[in-house]
């Protein structure tokens, strides 16, 4: 997946990925790897070995300030502190960021078995007294996916992939 987080991803800073799919070891470069949001077109059986990376060297002390204030943001707006499933959904647009299609959909707090939608970020789904099974989570899912789609019209379309 072509993951990412404040303002980055990995197709910026990826050079080549090495992967083995139908027994064969494959290197493949960023035009080759067809970036978009949270997707490549790496095989779905590959088996990543090894990535190269090209870092830009940055001044330090704003390099620790930077990733201090991205650290805090991620405390204050997201439940780290609790066992989850990390962020579930896709945003559909940046305009439609699936937190809050979830949190306009009134899905906030919602608990299927013993898993929840994260009360601080709608797009987290949280297992807060560590009695939630795989199935409780898929199920909250997709409760969470029919509700949404039910008050916008929108299908989610999770980024946690199943095996």
């Amino acid at each position: 997946m072509n993951a990412g987080a404040h303002g980055g991803e990995m197709a910026g800073i990826l050079t080549s990925v090495t992967f083995v799919t139908d027994l064969q070891l494959v290197t493949m470069s960023p035009p080759e790897l067809a970036f978009s949001y949270r997707r490549t077109s790496l095989p779905n059986d590959a088996i990543v070995v090894s990535a190269n990376l090209r870092f830009t060297p940055g001044d330090p002390v704003r390099t620790i300030a930077e990733r201090a204030r991205c650290l805090e943001y991620r405390k204050r707006t997201q439940p780290l502190t609790l066992p989850s499933a990390g962020s579930v959904f896709r945003n559909p647009s940046q305009e439609q960021p699936a937190g809050r299609l979830l949190e306009e959909a009134g899905l906030k707090g919602s608990v299927y078995g013993g898993a929840q939608v994260s009360a601080l970020h709608a797009n987290w789904i949280v297992n807060p007294e560590r009695k939630a099974s795989a199935a409780d989570i898929v199920g909250l899912i997709g409760q969470c996916q029919a509700k949404v789609a039910g008050a916008s019209g929108i299908q989610l379309e999770p980024e946690i992939v199943r095996w």
